[in-house]
C-alpha cells in the first residue's frame, strides 16, 4: 500500500517545503528592507562625495579670484602713483606759470616722454564651469547593481538546492581538489549538470557566457582577448590579459564561465593558466599553481567549484574547487560522475 511511503516520506517532505515557503515569506518584508537601506546609505554616501567636489572646485575658484584680485589691485596702485606724480607736475607747471623769474623756467625738465609712455592693458579673464553632461545609464551602472534573483518553480519541487551566492572572497592560493579520469584525448569543454554529473566533451566549444549582471562575455581566442557587452550590445570592457602573466607568451583565452560573484574566469592555454577578473574587467588574481596543461574548457558548479579540461593530457579533467573563502571544500571525486563526450550522440561514463 502507499501509506507507509505517503506518511513516511511524501507528506514530510511537502510539510518541509511548506515550513520553508512560510519562512520565506516571513523573512521577504526584511530582506526588501535592507536592500533598500543599502541604496539608501550608497545614495547619502554619493551626495557627500558630490559635496567634497563641488566644495573643492569652490576652493579652486576662490584661489584663483584671490589671485586676480592681488594682480589688479597692484596694477591698480601703480595707475595712481603715476596720477599722483601728474597733479604734483601741473602744480609745478602752475607755478612756473605765476612766477616771473626765468631760472624755474629753465630748471623745469619735461614729464612728457615720462608719462606717455602708457602702462599695459590688464584684463582679467574669469574661468568658465563647463557640466559635462549627465548620463543616466552610466550614473546607472556605477551607482550598484541589482544582480536579478531566479524563482525555481520547476517540476522537481523535491530538490531545493539553490547556488550559494553570498559573499565570497577568493581564496590565498587555490586548491587542487581531485583529478578526474575519463579516458578520452583532447578534452574541450566540461559542464556541471548538478552536483553528482559533469559532461566533458572534445568537440569545438562555444566560448561565450551570460554573466549574473546580464552582460555577455565572449572569450576570442584569435583576437587574444576578452569582450563583454551589455545586454543591449554595447561594449563595456576588453581585457587582453595581464602582464605578469603574459611576459612570455601572448594572451589565448578559450573557455570561459562566471560564479557566483559575477567574478569572470578564463582559460589561457599559452600560459597554462586561468585569468580571473570581475565584472568591470579588474585582473584579480591567475591561478597557475595546479600544474595545469593547456586548459581549455571550464566551467562552475552551483558551490562555486571550478572544473576544467586540460587538452593536451587529454584523459583528465581537473577539478580545481574551493576558490571561496566560505565554501566546503570536499573531494567530490570520490562520487562525481564524469560523462566524457566524443560526439553528441556517444556519451561515456567513469567514475
Amino acid at each position: 500500500m502507499d501509506t507507509e511511503e505517503l506518511v513516511n516520506k511524501i507528506s514530510p517532505t511537502y510539510k518541509k517545503i511548506s515550513l520553508e515557503l512560510e519562512n520565506q515569506l516571513a523573512n521577504l518584508n526584511g530582506g526588501y528592507e535592507k536592500l533598500t537601506t543599502t541604496m539608501f546609505k550608497q545614495g547619502e554616501q554619493w551626495h557627500r562625495e558630490i559635496d567634497i567636489v563641488i566644495n573643492k572646485m569652490i576652493t579652486e575658484i576662490s584661489e584663483i579670484k584671490v589671485k586676480h584680485r592681488d594682480i589688479l589691485k597692484k596694477h591698480l596702485d601703480e595707475i595712481k602713483q603715476i596720477q599722483s606724480f601728474i597733479k604734483q607736475t601741473l602744480l609745478a607747471l602752475k607755478e612756473i606759470e605765476k612766477s616771473t623769474e626765468v631760472s624755474s623756467t629753465i630748471e623745469y625738465s619735461s614729464k612728457i616722454t615720462e608719462f606717455s609712455k602708457f602702462p599695459p592693458k590688464v584684463q582679467v579673464l574669469l574661468p568658465t564651469f563647463t557640466p559635462n553632461p549627465i548620463d543616466s545609464e552610466k550614473l546607472y551602472r556605477m551607482f550598484g547593481q541589482i544582480i536579478p534573483s531566479s524563482t525555481d518553480t520547476g517540476e522537481n519541487i523535491v530538490s531545493l538546492n539553490r547556488p550559494n551566492t553570498s559573499f565570497r572572497e577568493l581564496l590565498n592560493e587555490p586548491e587542487l581538489v581531485a583529478i578526474i579520469q575519463t579516458g578520452h584525448k583532447n578534452l574541450r569543454s566540461v559542464t556541471c549538470l548538478n552536483e553528482d554529473r559533469i559532461w566533458t566533451r572534445n568537440t569545438k566549444l562555444k566560448c561565450i557566457r551570460e554573466n549574473r549582471n546580464r552582460d555577455i562575455c565572449v572569450a576570442d581566442s584569435e583576437a587574444g582577448a576578452v569582450v563583454v557587452v551589455n545586454q543591449d550590445g554595447k561594449l563595456r570592457w576588453r581585457y587582453t590579459g595581464h602582464p605578469s602573466v603574459t611576459k612570455n607568451k601572448p594572451f589565448k583565452p578559450y573557455g570561459i564561465t562566471t560564479d557566483s560573484q559575477s567574478h569572470i574566469l578564463t582559460t589561457d592555454c599559452n600560459n597554462h593558466c586561468i585569468h580571473i577578473l570581475d565584472q568591470n574587467g579588474r585582473f584579480l588574481r591567475c591561478i597557475d599553481n595546479c600544474d595545469l596543461e593547456a586548459p581549455l574548457g571550464l566551467c562552475v558548479d552551483n558551490n562555486d567549484n571550478l572544473f576544467v579540461c586540460e587538452y593536451y593530457k587529454g584523459n583528465y579533467c581537473v577539478m580545481v574547487g574551493s576558490f571561496a573563502k566560505d565554501q566546503e571544500r570536499v573531494a567530490k571525486n570520490q562520487h562525481a560522475a564524469v560523462l566524457s563526450v566524443n560526439t553528441p550522440s556517444r556519451y561515456h561514463t567513469s567514475r
